[in-house]
Parts: C-alpha cells; sequence; structure tokens
C-alpha cells in the first residue's frame, strides 16, 4: 500500500493556509510538515538517492519549530508550502510502502 495518505494530509492543510488562518495554524502545520519530512528521511532512507536526504533534511531544518526559519511574506511561504507538498508526492510514489509493512 502506498503511503499516500500523508501528501494528501500535507495538501489539505496547505491548501487551508492559503487563506487567512490564525498564527497557531501555521504553526502546527511547520510541525506537521517538519515531522513528515523526517517521517520520510528516517523510512525511506536505505532506498533514498543522497539528493533526497539532503532535500528531505533541508525542508526539516526549514520547518522545525524550535529554531525556525522566518521567510520574508506568506505568499514566499505558501509557495514553499506547494512546492513541498509536491514533492512529498513524488516520494510516496516513488517509495511505496512494502507488502510486509516496512518502508
Amino acid at each position: 500500500m502506498k503511503r499516500l495518505w500523508i501528501p494528501l494530509i500535507a495538501t489539505l492543510m496547505s491548501l487551508v493556509a492559503l487563506g487567512h488562518m490564525p498564527y497557531g495554524y501555521y504553526i502546527l502545520l511547520r510541525v506537521f510538515l517538519c515531522v513528515v519530512c523526517v517521517y520520510y528521511l528516517l523510512q525511506t532512507r536505505p532506498e533514498l538517492s543522497s539528493g533526497h536526504r539532503v532535500a528531505l533534511g533541508g525542508l526539516a531544518v526549514l520547518y522545525n519549530p524550535v529554531l525556525p526559519v522566518h521567510l520574508a511574506s506568506k505568499p514566499l511561504w505558501s509557495l514553499v508550502n506547494l512546492g513541498t507538498v509536491a514533492y512529498l508526492w513524488v516520494l510516496a510514489r516513488e517509495y511505496p510502502r512494502k507488502k510486509d509493512g516496512t518502508a
């Protein structure tokens, strides 16, 4: 079974974030996307190319809630969020879950 529910939730959350939401929602989105990037990094590690590892690590740093990166504007964050979601869809399609339940 493919892990399509992860990019689906990320897509929905990112689309909601395009509207006017309270600041807490954007923090929740940041935490969720950071956790998702770390999840993909750890669960598919043996299969990932070094480029994917670097990209996921960079996204995890970008979205980390402990030392937040502040991009100057909401439109820029929206583009980054949507780009991240597109990348998660690519990963979900490239690295499906194996039948034995392992990544």
